[in-house]
């Protein structure tokens, strides 16, 4: 206990900042987020931008190609798809790990399974 203290009484204490200061950060602060933000809302509420354009679609090769098709599926997907494929414990491994096992099976094995085939179904 007296050891803490000792390492308490080595550090000075901190003085409070000048209040000019605090101000200062203050003002920084509403000019560099909150004006931007407020000019943002502005021009997306009177057009200036149009904040309904959609994403663009997936183009065919996100369906054929399975590097894409896998970033594209949820983990739930990959888990699903990894037991069809009969890949052993892929349960205790995270997204990115188990679509580098996913892939190298399906790359292994060549074969073709993302041309119509919805993962979604166990």
């Amino acid at each position: 206990m007296q050891r803490i203290r000792k390492n308490i009484a080595k550090y000075p204490k901190l003085k409070p900042l000048p209040k000019g200061l605090v101000k200062i950060y203050g003002l920084i602060a509403v000019v560099g987020v909150l004006i931007p933000e407020l000019l943002a809302e502005f021009a997306i509420s009177i057009g200036l931008i149009n904040a309904e354009q959609k994403l663009p679609t997936n183009s065919n090769l996100w369906q054929t190609q399975p590097e894409l098709r896998l970033s594209s599926m949820s983990f739930r997907e990959l888990r699903l798809l990894a037991m069809k494929l009969k890949i052993q414990g892929y349960s205790s491994q995270n997204k990115n790990d188990l679509s580098k096992r996913v892939l190298s099976k399906i790359q292994c094995k060549n074969l073709n399974l993302f041309q119509h085939h919805d993962f979604n179904t166990p």
